[in-house]
């Protein structure tokens, strides 16, 4: 819960490639209204990140409408935040991953009714 973060995933130099279908490689995010994402790259990653949310009936992670994708600077962190209502979510990591990026996750707004 906000202000603390979570690391969600690490290292990671690979573009990630879809479809995601394992349930598990999202992060919950309970009753939380909102999710803040840092990201952080090493060396000359500059990368994109997309958030994608868990279709039970469909079996996989599938992309918002609009699109939630953000795309950081040539080695610069940045946060980005996503309005997550309660959903598991997935942050696909693509572009240039040079070093490795870290994602850290933190949720805010508890709120019971979603």
């Amino acid at each position: 819960m906000a202000p603390d973060y979570a690391l969600y995933r690490e290292g990671v130099a690979a573009a990630d490639s879809g479809p995601y279908s394992i349930k598990e490689h999202g992060v919950n995010m309970g009753d939380y209204r909102f999710a803040h994402i840092q990201v952080l790259p090493a060396g000359t990653a500059t990368p994109t990140i997309r958030v994608m949310f868990w279709s039970e009936k469909a079996g996989q992670f599938i992309r918002a409408e609009p699109d939630l994708t953000v795309t950081g600077a040539l080695g610069a962190p940045f946060e980005y935040t996503v309005e997550c209502r309660g959903r598991i979510m997935l942050v696909e990591l693509t572009g240039t991953l040079t070093g490795g990026v870290d994602v850290l996750v933190s949720g805010h707004s508890l709120d019971h009714t979603v």
